[in-house]
């Protein structure tokens, strides 16, 4: 599952939530599409 947000000044941020990490990118801009930073953190077994 994907959700998306956006701060207030309109940087586009992605979360995917599963039930072995939660994954992010953040967007510098969109067109050209320039990634910020991305990164994931992994979840013990058994927390989801």
């Amino acid at each position: 599952m994907g959700l998306r947000f956006f701060q207030r000044d309109q940087i586009p941020l992605n979360f995917n939530f599963n039930d072995r990490a939660i994954r992010y990118i953040e967007l510098k801009r969109c067109s050209p599409l320039i990634v910020q930073q991305y990164g994931e953190r992994l979840l013990d077994r058994g927390i989801i």
